[in-house]
Order: C-alpha cells, then sequence, then structure tokens
C-alpha cells in the first residue's frame, strides 16, 4: 500500500488530479507495476467524483482481528485500520 501511496502522491502533484485508476500509475510510470495487496488480491482504488482526493484498501491478512481493512486516504496521507471498507472512502 505505501508504494502506491507514494505513487499517488507524486501523480497528484504532477497532474494535479489522483488518476482515475491504479493502472494510470503504470502508464504515467510512477508504478512498475500495480502491487497485490496482502492476500494475493487486487487493492480497491477509489476517488471522488473529481477526481480531488482518492483512497485504497485492501482486508487485513489476519481475519481474527477486530478490525477489517486497512486504508490510506489523500486527506490523510497516512494508512489507517479501520473496522470496515465502507469506511474507507476519498
Amino acid at each position: 500500500m505505501g508504494q502506491i501511496a507514494i505513487a499517488l502522491q507524486a501523480y497528484q502533484n504532477v497532474n494535479q488530479r489522483y488518476p482515475q485508476n491504479l493502472e494510470e500509475l503504470v502508464s504515467s510510470r510512477d508504478l512498475k507495476s500495480v502491487p497485490v495487496d496482502p492476500r494475493g488480491g487486487q487493492y480497491t482504488y477509489l476517488t471522488s467524483s473529481d477526481n480531488s482526493s482518492a483512497a485504497i484498501y485492501a482486508n487485513l491478512e489476519a481475519e481474527k482481528t477486530a478490525f477489517a481493512v486497512w486504508c490510506w486516504r489523500s486527506e490523510v496521507g497516512i494508512p489507517l485500520v479501520l473496522n470496515s471498507a465502507s469506511e474507507c472512502k476519498p
């Protein structure tokens, strides 16, 4: 998630908006490839309607925790552990 967050911030600094999808980070050469989440799946990526803010999340590896997802939001700039994916919004 850290690689994606850094690439998102770099993309936003150059383009003054967040990309519509994570593949744009590869096209722009901010990432070599889109990483998979810790469980081998894809990260979920969300943007606001005008792409001025963004969020990414993935399920935690350990299902026995009280929390469900790691979430990075452009507003906060650091990853957070949240109870559910619905709390991770741009």
